[in-house]
């Protein structure tokens, strides 16, 4: 186990840059933190490339077998070192240096997907986080994420997901040219409006039919552009005196509606 002691020590420096949304894109490498979202992260197959404990760490012993095993370089820090790493309040002492994952090309899931979610400038981190854990939940084959979108792999995403992110491949990418790729190959655009939209409970999805729903912004939801680029728009009906729902809320109801009637659709003719 090597002990680092000093911010000046090179691994250190490149640690702390892992802090920044710039340092990540540069190195391909973020920070996981706590004790579950590490553990999804040595399931998931994910290159793991330090371990990080702190000296006040309860459990080092379990954690550095577990380093031994996946042949991962074990690192021990001092609590303050370890602090200014950790974005909680209350860190547990536990920490991934991970390598952004390589995702299989992404005309693969245009042949073969059967449900896609596009993302639309989504913003804040816990609704991100949400989404991708709720799409995952929800069969979704992948995760498009448009120009605007949080950075999926910063550390209040990456609690939010609860581990769904190394589960889940996604892509950034520019929505106004994947859209017309994704007709060419015969998917079905659905976009999500409040107003000039279908009620959901008048969508029809077949078994087989490709489907990408699109979820906008916090605010102001869907751009135009892209609402224009759509197949259909679709809307959930509201009981009560409220105008929308959050995002992440919307797109479960949605995902888990069109996986109903693909399934439902499937059993029937099973019958």
């Amino acid at each position: 186990m090597y002990k680092i002691r000093s911010k000046q020590n090179p691994r250190f420096k490149t640690w702390k840059k892992l802090t920044t949304k710039k340092g990540r894109e540069r190195a391909g490498l973020f920070l996981v933190e706590g004790e579950h979202l590490a553990q999804e992260a040595l399931a998931s197959g994910w290159s793991i490339v330090d371990m990080i404990i702190s000296e006040d760490y309860d459990k080092p012993g379990e954690w550095a077998q577990a380093a031994d095993k996946h042949q991962i370089r074990c690192c021990m820090v001092p609590p303050d070192l370890f602090n200014e790493l950790a974005e909680t309040q209350n860190p547990q002492g536990i920490a991934l240096v991970v390598q952004r994952a390589q995702f299989p090309m992404l005309e693969e899931y245009l042949d073969k997907g059967a449900l896609l979610l596009l993302v639309d400038s989504i913003q804040d981190p816990g609704n991100l986080g949400t989404l991708f854990r709720t799409a995952l939940a929800a069969g979704v084959d992948a995760v498009m994420l448009g120009k605007g979108t949080t950075d999926p792999l910063a550390g209040k995403v990456l609690r939010s997901t609860q581990g769904a992110v190394f589960h889940l491949p996604f892509y950034q990418v520019d929505l106004m040219s994947l859209i017309p790729e994704l007709h060419m190959h015969n998917w079905r655009v659905i976009g999500t409006d409040v107003k000039d939209a279908i009620d959901m409970r008048q969508l029809s999805v077949t078994e087989n039919q490709k489907v990408a729903l699109l979820v906008g912004n916090e605010a102001q939801g869907v751009h135009p552009v892209l609402k224009r680029m759509t197949d259909q728009n679709v809307k959930i009906p509201m009981f009560g005196k409220v105008e929308s729902l959050n995002v992440s809320v919307a797109a479960g109801i949605l995902l888990y509606h069109i996986q109903g009637q693909k399934h439902a659709r499937c059993n029937g003719q099973k019958k």
